[in-house]
């Protein structure tokens, strides 16, 4: 059983590897990564997945393969539609590479910064490899240079005119997924939210909806039902994930639960059991 979300990919770097690999796929259904943002680099090599990415408030479709670039702190969001595609998401932690490779200086000496490089780019040649590698590596210096090699391809085409840029802004969005996050355990409603960032309900609704490609209440949905698997997943009772996780009818939660993950809490949990 598989749930991706934001907040599955908010881990800690092992000591001396400060880069990590996930892969979805080669099937899955449709499911959605809400909008999140880290301090860490992301990379998405997409093989043949169906749907839409927003990042930085930027949107694009997906077809074919490709691959993303997501810079610290840029919020992005996925909705993936059933397809038989594969997805690989690279992980790069600035901090903890920083004594090896300065990613900032690096992208100094060629008159740019993480606002100036695309987003999206062609899964060149000289790039394929780059997931086996964080995936199998264990000598640093082997991927050492295929991060260089990436860089040197995304500051190629981040000197075409037609290339999409990371976008330097987006702090509202911020503020508002972190709001959220620390507010997800109680009731939130949308009249309430849109009087905190100061907008009418409809002019909030439309404007995070244009940014994140789903709505408000999708991404708060998401968001409880991803920690209500996190809390279960450390041995709390499904009871208390219902209650802590800001729902107030349990089988409400139910419901919502396996509309999002596939199953419902009580398998969720044998499968987890099985799987120990």
């Amino acid at each position: 059983m598989n749930l991706l979300s934001a907040f599955k990919e908010h881990k800690e770097f092992k000591k001396k590897m400060p880069w990590s690999f996930w892969q979805f796929g080669p099937e899955f259904r449709s499911f959605t990564t809400p909008p999140h943002y880290a301090e860490t680099i992301e990379i998405l090599f997409f093989y043949d997945v169906e749907g839409d990415v927003h990042i930085g408030g930027q949107h694009f479709t997906l077809e074919g393969n490709r691959v993303f670039f997501v810079a610290p702190n840029i919020v992005h969001a996925m909705n993936y539609k059933e397809c038989k595609g594969i997805i690989k998401t690279l992980k790069i932690n600035p901090p903890q590479l920083k004594p090896l490779l300065d990613l900032d200086t690096l992208l100094e000496y060629h008159g740019k910064d993480y606002s100036d490089l695309s987003i999206s780019i062609p899964m060149e040649e000289s790039i394929q490899a780059m997931p086996d590698i964080f995936a199998t590596a264990t000598d640093i210096n082997d991927v050492l240079m295929i991060i260089l090699k990436f860089f040197q391809v995304l500051l190629a085409h981040s000197n075409e005119e037609e290339n999409i840029t990371m976008p330097s802004g987006g702090d509202e969005l911020r503020e508002i997924i972190n709001w959220t996050e620390e507010n997800f355990t109680r009731r939130i409603s949308l009249d309430e939210v849109s009087a905190v960032f100061g907008y009418t309900k409809h002019y909030f609704c439309q404007k995070f909806k244009k940014a994140t490609g789903i709505t408000y209440l999708t991404y708060l949905n998401n968001l409880r039902i991803s920690r209500a698997c996190r809390m279960l997943k450390a041995g709390q009772s499904i009871g208390e994930a219902c209650d802590k996780c800001g729902f107030e009818d349990m089988s409400y939660f139910i419901q919502l639960f396996k509309k999002i993950t596939g199953v419902t809490p009580k398998k969720y949990v044998k499968e987890l059991n099985q799987n120990i």
